[in-house]
């Protein structure tokens, strides 16, 4: 990029981190860091309870962010058997 381009690209970079670049350096933080964590965990425990603890986590953190954006998970049997 030359010229004004350029000059206007530059000029929009910012040199703080907000809050949203904090979380999403976080969350690559926790995905890099999980195949490491994984590799460890299967040294030392078995493969299908590694397996349960990533799925407990997974529903954790899945029913934490419904609940955070205002919407709720079905609670009735009918609703589920269609997945």
């Amino acid at each position: 990029m030359t010229g004004l381009q350029g000059a206007r690209m530059r000029g929009q970079i910012r040199t703080v981190m907000g809050v949203t670049e904090w979380m999403l350096l976080f969350i690559l933080g926790i995905l890099w860091g999980g195949s490491y964590f994984g590799k460890v965990a299967l040294e030392q425990l078995d493969p299908f309870t590694v397996a349960v603890c990533r799925l407990g986590l997974a529903a954790v953190v899945l029913n934490a962010v419904v609940r955070a954006t205002g919407y709720r998970l079905p609670g009735s049997f009918p609703a589920w058997r269609a997945f």
